[in-house]
């Protein structure tokens, strides 16, 4: 395993921000194109938290950039779908909000981060609210 440098992650950012510019197209009135970003890495000194960081000084012009915060998320459940949930709701909302969403992610146990999941089952639910739907999604690993 290559130690982790700021040199490996610039090599990432420029491909990140390809990856960004082909995603979204810039709006021709010059507006602000939001892109949301998921951590899936609940960890303060994950990699990925300083890739995503990186990506986000770094952002090309005309790009604004949220994160969305799953840490503090309940777990999701098909018993809450009723109810207004107010974590959940903020979540739903950036998705919905944003023309993209960019997920740095490790990898856990051959699968995504629980919290990953957790904010994928929330953002999917309920039935027939679906806010990825014929959303772009990009994700980084390290």
């Amino acid at each position: 395993m290559r130690p982790f440098s700021f040199e490996n992650i610039k090599t990432v950012y420029y491909y990140v921000r390809l990856l960004l510019i082909i995603l979204i197209h810039p709006e021709k009135d010059n507006t602000m194109t939001k892109v949301a970003f998921i951590v899936g890495s609940l960890s303060q000194r994950s990699i990925n938290r300083h890739i995503a960081n990186e990506i986000l000084k770094n952002a090309p012009q005309g790009v604004e950039i949220e994160e969305i915060r799953i840490g503090d998320l309940p777990l999701y459940t098909q018993d809450l779908d009723s109810q207004s949930i107010p974590a959940y709701d903020r979540v739903r909302l950036q998705i919905k909000d944003a023309a993209a969403v960019l997920i740095v992610s490790p990898e856990h146990n051959r699968s995504v981060p629980a919290a990953l999941k957790n904010v994928i089952d929330i953002a999917s639910r309920p039935f027939g609210q679906n806010v990825w739907a014929n959303k772009k999604v990009a994700i980084v690993t390290a």
